[in-house]
Formats: C-alpha cells, structure tokens, sequence
C-alpha cells in the first residue's frame, strides 16, 4: 500500500496513522467473527448480578492460559462436583450443610473446553448461584492442585455471569455453549446430546426450561443444524451488526 503522503503535517500523519491502524484492527474483528466457531473467544459483558432469578450464562477462564481440564478424567471430576451439589437423592442421604440452599438452582447446559467452561445455570433464590459456585470451583480447585501437586488459585478470578433475561437471549445462548467446541454438536463434554435423547441426560441436568424456550424439541433440532444460523447469533451475542439477517 502507498505510505501517507510526505507533505502532509507531523500531526496529520499521525492521525492518518492512527485511522489505519484502527481500520485494519477492526477488519481483523470482522474476519475472526465470520468463523465464530473456532475464535475461542468469550463474552466481553460481565454483571454478576445475585440478584436476578432465572437462568445466568456462567463461565470462567483459566489463569495465564493455563488448562482447566487436562483430561477427561478432570471433567468427569469437574461434572461429578457439580452433580454432588444437584443431585437431591444424594442430598437425601447426606449431612450436606447447604443442601437446602443449593437445591435452589438447577443447570440446563454445560460445555467444558481445555481453558474454560460455560454453564447455564438457573437461579431461583438471591445468592443461591453465588453459593453453587463457590462450592463448586473451591472444591475442584483443591482436587486439580492436589493432582498435579499445585498451589495457588486457577481460574482468571471470580466466576463471570451473565443474566438471560428473555427466551430469545436463552435460544441464542444455549446455542452458543452447544456449539463452543468448534461447532462440534458431538462433543461428549457438551449437553447438547441430552437435549437430544434421555439416556444421555444425567439426572441432575434440567433441560425443560430451555427447550420450552425453543418450543419443542424438534426446533431446537432445526435451530441448531443451521450453521449460519448459528454464526449469526454469535455475531450479535459479541455486539454489533448482523452479517445475515434476522433471527428470532
């Protein structure tokens, strides 16, 4: 590309410096947002708000671009926790001081990547998730530096939240953590399967509330075998325009 004109002024030079360097950053935005699926990214909003009563789209990263999850073996630990913490049998026969209160919550979809996670989870009293995931992340925290004979915390800080406040926004986020393997929907550390058969669908996993908001079961099918479909709402759950058309 030809260089900025030699007669124009320092500070004009600067400036027209500046304007492409910005262009071409946001063209590189758009390039990574028409392949959403392999970007690895994650939403930039983060409320944690306690006090919103419904689904929350809940997710964490870990620190220095560390791995989360090793193994298979580290996500069995990680789903193994959080169903001790649903699992009402369980609670039934345990002295398990906060049973009451984690009874409160209920989690209809989950993906678990290599250095993050994504959870929906539905609040149905103040706190009641800010207490889930306490326990839940204290507690395999301790066992994953235990394994591999580490110290120190390893998440990037407190778990992120993001309130799902319409059927709309809970469409487009299911999807997106179904998807968040590359768009793989056979993911084995995905829900999406369970949405999908019963005999996939662990006990502690509510999927109801979700699939109502899609209609039927046989829509969320639809929904999620339409690939652009699919890019379009990642695009628009980052911000901005939208590069297909309109979804509901």
């Amino acid at each position: 590309k030809p260089r900025i004109a030699a007669n124009l002024a320092p500070g004009a030079r600067f400036d027209s410096f500046v304007t492409g360097l910005v262009q071409r950053i946001y063209e590189r935005v758009l390039n990574r947002n028409s392949d959403p699926w392999s970007s690895g990214s994650m939403p930039r909003r983060n409320t944690r708000s306690r006090e919103h009563l419904g689904p929350h789209h809940v997710y964490n990263r870990a620190s220095r671009g560390r791995a989360v999850f090793r193994d298979d073996e580290d996500r069995d630990a990680f789903l193994g926790i959080l169903a001790s913490r649903l699992n009402r049998t369980k609670f039934a026969s345990e002295r398990h001081k906060r049973a009451a209160q984690l009874l409160s919550v209920a989690v209809s979809s989950y993906c678990l990547m290599t250095t993050h996670f994504h959870l929906i989870i539905w609040q149905q009293e103040d706190e009641a998730l800010r207490r889930l995931m306490q326990s839940v992340l204290t507690t395999y925290v301790r066992a994953y530096n235990r394994k591999y004979n580490q110290h120190g915390p390893l998440f990037n800080g407190p778990y992120r939240s993001l309130p799902v406040t319409n059927d709309q926004q809970l469409r487009w986020t299911t999807a997106y953590v179904h998807a968040n393997k590359d768009g793989d929907l056979g993911y084995r550390y995905s829900s999406h399967r369970a949405f999908l058969s019963e005999c996939d669908r662990p006990s502690w996993l509510d999927t109801d509330g979700a699939l109502r908001a899609f209609g039927s079961l046989d829509r969320y099918e639809v929904f999620m075998a339409d690939r652009a479909l699919r890019a379009e709402l990642n695009f628009r759950f980052f911000g901005g325009g939208s590069p297909v058309g309109s979804i509901t």
